[in-house]
C-alpha cells in the first residue's frame, strides 16, 4: 500500500507539473472571473481561446400597485393600549 501511495504521489506531482502553466492559467481565470463551466476548463487545457461572456444582472421589477391595509378597529392605524 505504502508503495501505492508514492508512485500515485509522484504521477500527481509529474503531471502538475508538466501543466503549471495550464495550472496557473486556470487559477487566474478563476481570480478574474470566479468560474470556469466545463468548455471553458477545456479551452484552457487544449490551450484554445477561452470564451467568457459576463452577464449583466437583470434589474428587479418593482411591484407600483398600492396595497390594501386592511383597517383596525379603532380605524387609525393604531395599536389598542395595553394595561401594565
Amino acid at each position: 500500500i505504502d508503495n501505492l501511495l508514492k508512485v500515485g504521489q509522484k504521477n500527481a506531482k509529474n503531471i502538475l507539473t508538466k501543466n503549471k502553466d495550464k495550472l496557473e492559467l486556470v487559477a487566474n481565470y478563476l481570480l478574474k472571473y470566479e468560474t470556469l463551466d466545463a468548455d471553458q476548463f477545456k479551452d484552457i487545457m487544449e490551450g484554445k481561446e477561452v470564451k467568457i461572456v459576463i452577464e449583466k444582472p437583470k434589474p428587479t421589477q418593482v411591484n407600483t400597485e398600492k396595497k390594501k391595509v386592511p383597517k383596525t378597529k379603532r380605524g387609525k392605524g393604531f395599536p389598542e393600549p395595553q394595561s401594565s
